[in-house]
C-alpha cells in the first residue's frame, strides 16, 4: 500500500492518508501516521462534521481505538523493511456502506503478509479483539468474500 493508511466512516467514504516511503524523512509531515492523519484528515472540514470524541493528544493507535469504539475504520500501514504489515482498528457494529467499502478494498487487503484487525469494546484490547486473517475478519462480520473474489 502507497499510504499509511485510511480511515472509514459510517457512511462508507474513504479517506486515505500520508506517503509509505522505505526511507522516510522525519522532517517530512506527509511520512508520519501521526502528521499525515492530522493534516491530510483531522484538520480537514469533512471530518470535523463528524463530531468525535476524542483525545486530539493521543497519538494515531489511541485515536484509532477512540475511532473505533465510534464506528469508526482506521487503518495503518506499519510495514517494516520487507514485511508488509497492517494493523486496523474497526468498530463491532459494522455500517452497511462500510462493509461495502471493505469489499472494495479487499485486493488491498490482501497484499498485507501480516494483518492484525482489532474490533474493541473498551479502551482495553482483549484478545478475543483481534483477528490476524481478513477472511476470518470477513466472516464474522458477515461480509460476503463471493462479491471480493469475482473481482
Amino acid at each position: 500500500m502507497k499510504e499509511l493508511g485510511f480511515f472509514i466512516d459510517r457512511e462508507g467514504k474513504i479517506s486515505f492518508f500520508g506517503e509509505y516511503v522505505e526511507k522516510y524523512d522525519p522532517k517530512n509531515r506527509h511520512q508520519i501516521h501521526d502528521s499525515s492523519f492530522i493534516d491530510e484528515i483531522e484538520k480537514k472540514p469533512y471530518f470535523k462534521s463528524l463530531n468525535l470524541n476524542y483525545n486530539k493528544e493521543r497519538g494515531i493507535f489511541g485515536k484509532a481505538i477512540e475511532f473505533s469504539l465510534q464506528g469508526m475504520i482506521m487503518l495503518l500501514n506499519i510495514t517494516d523493511k520487507n514485511i508488509t504489515k497492517m494493523q486496523m482498528y474497526a468498530p463491532k457494529n459494522l455500517s452497511f456502506l462500510q462493509k461495502q467499502s471493505l469489499k472494495e478494498l479487499y485486493s488491498l487487503l490482501q497484499t498485507f503478509s501480516e494483518v492484525k484487525i482489532i474490533t474493541p469494546s473498551t479502551e482495553i484490547i482483549d484478545k478475543k479483539d483481534i483477528f490476524t486473517s481478513i477472511e476470518d475478519y470477513f466472516k464474522t462480520y458477515q461480509i460476503d468474500l463471493v462479491d471480493c473474489l469475482n473481482k
